[in-house]
């Protein structure tokens, strides 16, 4: 089994190989004396100890250390609290109600990958380069960190498919297990959970104690959970056709073509009922390319008709480009054209 790291309640270090006894308290301080202001010195003075060259060995664990950063503190604070609840607290201590999810203490489990900043960043590697300015290591997930790991997935409603390749993605590169991927779906389905979660569950078969680990990342059990669930969210979330929206949603008086063609994408994807696809040439890009076109304000379609001699073959980006000419141009001008198409001054 690999060391870890703990800390007691009075912040010292402790190197442990093993699972620590049950906390029973910090231990009795002893009072300073005349006589005990010194420590002996040997004749082969050996790093740690008292002497003229060496600094007060208290100072190597005194928790106002410059060697203890804050993320290594959370880390160790993390641990402590996870042994505690797990052996027991100090009697008449309150213990928490929330239980820790554990990690590296007996079963080899890790916390997930997360990037901090490299104390090394910009120094000679000794390989003609340079330290990365980030590194990534293994740390407590926070609310926060799992906000920042979620906030670009999207809800499944806005398009199923895209949802469960952003979730099996999130899961892979972070290397979360059980739980850690249950907070990540409750982070993006918000209420919604509840409709989904079907028989759901994070944590394997119970121990001799009565004790439920979460699945680690690697199980095939997590996998075929997981997937059971995402199918699910397909089915709740599925695609349908609706082309009344897609038709409702047109250019707004203060918003650019551009901001517009984002939009509609959005909308498009969903309720188009086609499977979306890069090709110029097809369906989903043509009918895209129509839509936008209708839903654009009078004046940019007019302009787009009458000056865009490849419309037909056109890409959406090439529709953009006369769009955003035209929307220049009125700009420019300070004229728009009341009747339909442009007059003989633009």
């Amino acid at each position: 089994m690999a060391a870890c790291w703990l800390v007691d309640k009075e912040d010292n270090l402790i190197c442990s190989t093993q699972r620590p006894p049950p906390y029973n308290g910090p231990p009795p301080k002893v009072q300073a004396t005349a006589q005990s202001t010194t420590l002996p010195v040997t004749s082969t003075p050996v790093r740690g100890t008292a002497s003229e060259q060496d600094p007060d060995p208290t100072s190597l664990i005194s928790p106002d250390s410059s060697m203890i950063s804050e993320l290594n503190r959370s880390i160790l604070e993390t641990l402590t609290d996870a042994i505690t609840y797990t052996l027991g607290a100090p009697a008449g201590a309150k213990r928490s109600s929330k239980p820790p999810i554990r990690y590296g203490v007996d079963d080899g489990e890790v916390y997930p990958l997360i990037e901090v900043p490299n104390p090394r960043g910009g120094q000679a590697d000794g390989l003609g380069g340079q330290h990365p300015l980030t590194m990534t290591v293994f740390g407590p997930w926070t609310e926060k960190d799992i906000q920042k790991a979620t906030e670009h997935i999207k809800h499944p409603k806005l398009g199923p498919v895209e949802f469960i390749e952003n979730i099996e993605g999130l899961r892979n590169s972070y290397k979360l297990n059980g739980v850690e991927v249950e907070r990540a779906l409750r982070r993006v389905l918000g209420s919604d959970w509840v409709s989904v979660k079907g028989d759901w569950d994070p944590c394997g078969l119970a121990d001799g104690q009565g004790r439920r680990d979460p699945l680690p990342p690697d199980s095939p059990d997590l996998g075929n959970r997981l997937t059971a669930l995402l199918n699910r969210c397909q089915l709740r979330w599925i695609q349908r056709t609706d082309w009344q929206k897609i038709n409702m949603t047109v250019q707004e008086d203060k918003e650019s073509v551009s901001d517009y063609l984002n939009k509609l994408r959005e909308v498009f994807k969903v309720f188009s009922g086609l499977p979306e696809a890069e090709d110029v040439n097809s369906a989903y890009q043509q009918q895209l390319k129509i839509a936008f076109v209708n839903g654009i304000k009078q004046d940019h379609k007019d302009y787009i008709v009458k000056n865009m001699v490849i419309y037909g073959t056109a890409s959406v980006l090439d529709v953009l480009q006369y769009a955003k000419h035209s929307e220049k141009y009125l700009k420019t001008m300070g004229n728009k054209c009341e009747s339909k198409g442009f007059c003989a001054k633009c």
